[in-house]
């Protein structure tokens, strides 16, 4: 079992969840907006794919920092700090 990526899950879902407790009119909004493109009164956008084939490439060396500095993070995670969030 991959437990890194089940913790970045429920911390994506706790902040979530935390931010809709905060602001329930924006939650409404957020329903609402779904299901108007649900009903085909809306569109849903522009596809995420597209919007990353515009955005310019980056350069390996940026790519390596990210992934690094996530890996650090996760590392330096301790199970109680897990359990605090």
């Amino acid at each position: 079992m991959n437990l890194a990526a089940l913790d970045d899950f429920l911390t994506s879902w706790w902040r979530i969840a935390a931010r809709a407790a905060q602001d329930r009119e924006d939650r409404q909004r957020m329903h609402d907006e779904a299901e108007q493109i649900r009903s085909g009164q809306r569109s849903s956008g522009t596809p995420p794919a597209e919007i990353l084939a515009r955005r310019p490439p980056q350069p390996p060396s940026c790519r390596r920092a990210s992934s690094s500095i996530i890996v650090v993070k996760r590392a330096s995670r301790s199970p109680s700090a897990r359990r605090a969030v």
